[in-house]
């Protein structure tokens, strides 16, 4: 099925990114047809993205003789990227210097009235990555999915980890299960070369930190 096609039947959200940028190449020429010029472009934003200053693929597009229409295409699609993740960077780029650090991020929880957890994600440089909110429906914390944070953490390439969760009730204190399912998460983490940074039990503006208190 062709990506217009595909949209159409299943939605946008089918497309992979290949699919994607083929849709907005919309057609190829004589010699490459749309699929082969969206491969070009797909593998040519991979090298731009992971290298800033590869421009490579500028030369490579400028020999393939494109129209001046779909030359243009090509090249804006890395410049979008790029630009995209300049945004994504700076809006993730706070430097967590201490755990709590990460508390005027945790306004989504503190004043919830269900129990809910928010997973912050940190590079080697303590820079926040990224961060995952999660349902507490259960008394213990094994309820949250460790199997998605650790995919999360390795997909990001995230060194640190900070988990926060609230307790609506206002007592602050953390309980028994609290502590034995952070003891198993961070040596999970520490498993696969990832440090739980800390474990942060919220209410409005009070706080409690297992680093703080040793249990860390």
């Amino acid at each position: 099925m062709l990506p217009k096609e595909k949209a159409k039947h299943w939605g946008i959200d089918s497309l992979n990114l290949f699919e994607t940028i083929s849709l907005i190449l919309n057609k190829g020429t004589p010699t490459f047809n749309v699929f082969q010029l969206s491969s070009v472009t797909y593998h040519a934003m991979l090298r731009a993205l992971a290298s800033p200053k590869n421009t490579s693929y500028i030369q490579h597009f400028e020999k393939m003789n494109l129209p001046e229409y779909l030359y243009t295409k090509m090249i804006g699609l890395i410049h979008f990227a790029r630009e995209i993740k300049k945004l994504i960077y700076s809006a993730f780029s706070h430097q967590i210097l201490k755990p709590t650090d990460i508390l005027p991020f945790v306004s989504p929880i503190s004043n919830a009235t269900q129990e809910l957890g928010m997973f912050f994600y940190l590079d080697n440089n303590r820079r926040l990555l990224s961060q995952d909110m999660v349902t507490i429906s259960h008394p213990t914390l094994i309820e949250f999915s460790i199997r998605k944070i650790l995919f999360n953490a390795l997909q990001l390439d995230s060194s640190f980890l900070i988990f926060v969760h609230n307790h609506p009730s206002g007592d602050i204190q953390p309980s028994k299960h609290d502590i034995v399912s952070t003891r198993k998460l961070s040596l999970i983490l520490k498993a696969i070369g990832i440090h739980l940074l800390d474990h942060i039990i919220v209410y409005k503006s009070k706080y409690f930190s297992f680093n703080s208190a040793g249990l860390l």
